[in-house]
């Protein structure tokens, strides 16, 4: 299947979902006192065990700190506020995340690298010289057979890019972006911070902003280059 009618898909499945569970949010859901509950909440949790979060929500029906912890893990990566709130777009997300296959194929990825600890972890460390003026280093991870975790920083005279890249033993990557912009030369203490989150699969790559998908060109910011070029 193209890229385009795989896009056409999605955005159908999407479209029909939404028809489906619009009704079902009723309110966010938040970390409160006294603390919140129902079947809404418990909703939530069965989605988020099915997309591989069951060692740490379980379905009780009360949203307490661990299901708060869970949320500002996802929103993280869907370019969201990390609040911790359930909104009606991120609760429509996760509970019809079966009928949109790209965010259950994501929001997969994303449940594996929740609750990774690299501080235990020795990194190789390789010198990044040519892709800017002040050079960079690109910092490696072993998590397991399946992930590696990269650890990119571009340094520049007006600012730095550092991108957090996780690849997947099947070429897939999850990559998040902090960009740093100077307002003058390397005035690093009142830089201005924005962040960016990609998608790359060997078929088609996406940038996310507040939990969509828009289609970009594959390593378009010649990440996945250097770090192939530095392994």
């Amino acid at each position: 299947m193209d890229k385009q009618k795989y896009l056409s898909l999605l955005g159908l499945c999407f479209i029909f979902s939404f028809y489906i569970f619009s009704q079902s949010f009723s309110r966010d859901l938040r970390n409160s006192n006294p603390r919140l509950n129902g079947p809404d909440v418990m909703q939530f949790q069965e989605a988020l065990i099915s997309l591989g979060f069951s060692s740490f929500v379980s379905a009780d029906g009360w949203f307490g700190p661990k299901t708060e912890i869970v949320v500002k893990h996802i929103q993280n990566f869907l370019e969201m506020n990390q609040n911790g709130v359930v909104n009606k777009i991120l609760f429509e997300a996760i509970a019809i995340h079966s009928m949109n296959p790209l965010m259950e194929e994501y929001l997969k990825l994303v449940s594996q690298i929740y609750d990774i600890d690299t501080s235990s972890l020795q990194s190789i460390e390789k010198q990044v010289m040519g892709y800017s003026s002040e050079g960079g280093v690109l910092s490696i991870y072993h998590i397991n057979d399946l992930i590696t975790y990269y650890i990119l920083c571009l340094c520049g005279e007006m600012g730095k890019v550092i991108s957090y890249c996780y690849s997947f033993s099947d070429n897939t990557y999850l990559v998040k972006e902090m960009q740093y912009s100077y307002p003058e030369q390397f005035d690093i203490d009142h830089a201005i911070i924005s962040t960016s989150s990609y998608f790359y699969t060997p078929s088609y790559s996406f940038e996310i902003s507040n939990c969509n998908f828009s289609s970009i060109e594959y390593d378009s910011k010649k990440i996945l280059s250097i770090i192939n070029d530095h392994k």
